[in-house]
């Protein structure tokens, strides 16, 4: 057992408190260096010091919030810089501890440096990419469409993956191929949230909880796609891109992000554990034949041509129903159910994927543990991480 030795309490008239040990100057703190004349004094400076700390964080939160979350317009249809309050990232920098040690395990600089030195992707374009420009490459930007369900927790998780996404738009410049950002919020009643102001949201109404989400609340995500693709007016006034890249509210990006799809053949991550073997039986049942064709897939991170995701959506909604109704396949594919949902109708529509196991780091995926994080473009902490400094 620890033990504590205490010291007599001093004389409060004879004692000083040595303010400039700790670095402090000033005539306002130079006023605290003298012997306080009372324990009442001593408690008022306390209290007051809690009080300016209290102000501080509450002064941090609304920075960051109207600041580095700030999304002009501008911004939005404009393949260029997107703008930060450089007196908002430190603010960021300490509440973000998974992101920051994501991206320090994958090279990245500081927080602090956002957008100096910062490097684009090493990996080569792929067939059909043409040079043009001083970007060395024909730019086909896509448009990121980030699913995410009511909830202060997914809030703070998208502020945080907004970060980033813009931190790896500036980091290419115009030679970036990160276009718009499109937040798409699932909320009860289909009413509106704080961060609405920050950033350009599209709101869905939520599935009722057990009766039209059959207990199943990732069925929202299909469910809210369908909704944003097939409303006309609205895809016209947020995707000015041929392309689309779906993905979550815990994705951290790691490096600047290029366009690897094509028209006909969508961008994705290797899921280990949505290889069709698994599940052959299964797959056979919903998909004659898919259980030899069948990538291993998920719908997000996914990079995939508006038309095509239009014609991927109503199928892919429509399977996850039927594999959450069939008891069998409710119990064989769990959590992941929807994943298994769009991957099967794909299948069935004849969809191949580039299939990419460098896409993100899954911490529960077969495989991302045998790759060292600089292979990574994205930091996925879905699951649950041990932080070691």
């Amino acid at each position: 057992p620890r033990t504590r030795t205490v010291a007599k309490e001093p004389d409060c008239e004879t004692s000083k408190l040595s303010v400039s040990s700790v670095g402090t100057s000033g005539s306002t703190m130079e006023a605290y260096s003298r012997a306080p004349r009372s324990r009442s004094s001593g408690r008022l400076f306390v209290a007051l010091l809690l009080a300016g700390v209290t102000l501080a964080v509450l002064m941090g939160s609304a920075l960051y919030t109207h600041g580095s979350l700030q999304h002009t317009e501008a911004a939005h249809i404009s393949y260029t810089a997107v703008v930060v309050r450089p007196d908002s990232r430190q603010l960021f920098s300490a509440a973000a501890s998974v992101a920051a040690a994501a991206a320090a395990a994958a090279g990245e600089e500081s927080m602090d440096d956002v957008g100096e030195g910062a490097t684009s992707t090493t990996l080569a374009p792929v067939a059909g990419m043409t040079a043009g420009g001083g970007c060395g490459r024909k730019l086909r930007p896509y448009h990121v469409l980030i699913t995410s369900s009511s909830g202060t927790y997914q809030a703070w998780q998208t502020r945080i993956m907004y970060y980033h996404i813009t931190k790896q738009k500036r980091a290419e410049g115009v030679c970036s191929e990160i276009g718009g950002i499109t937040r798409l919020l699932t909320m009860p009643g289909g009413r509106n949230d704080s961060l609405m102001g920050h950033m350009p949201t599209y709101v869905v109404k939520e599935l009722i909880p057990g009766r039209e989400d059959l207990g199943f609340v990732v069925m929202n995500r299909p469910h809210s796609v369908k909704a944003f693709m097939e409303d006309k007016a609205a895809l016209a006034k947020f995707v000015t891109e041929e392309y689309i890249m779906i993905a979550e509210t815990d994705h951290v990006w790691l490096r600047p992000l290029h366009n690897f799809a094509t028209a006909s053949v969508p961008h994705a991550f290797h899921f280990g554990y949505m290889e069709a073997q698994f599940q052959k039986p299964l797959i056979e049942r919903f998909c004659p034949g898919g259980g030899d064709t069948m990538d291993p897939v998920g719908p997000s991170p996914l990079t995939i041509h508006v038309d095509l995701l239009k014609k991927l959506v109503g199928p892919w909604l429509a399977m996850s129903y039927k594999l959450k109704m069939d008891p069998d396949a409710d119990s064989k594919l769990g959590w992941v159910l929807e994943m298994w949902g769009y991957s099967v109708s794909s299948t069935c529509l004849g969809v191949k994927h580039l299939v990419d196991p460098e896409f993100q780091f899954e911490g529960g995926s077969i495989g991302s543990h045998e790759r060292m994080m600089e292979m990574f473009k994205i930091f996925h902490y879905t699951c649950e991480f041990q932080l070691l400094f």
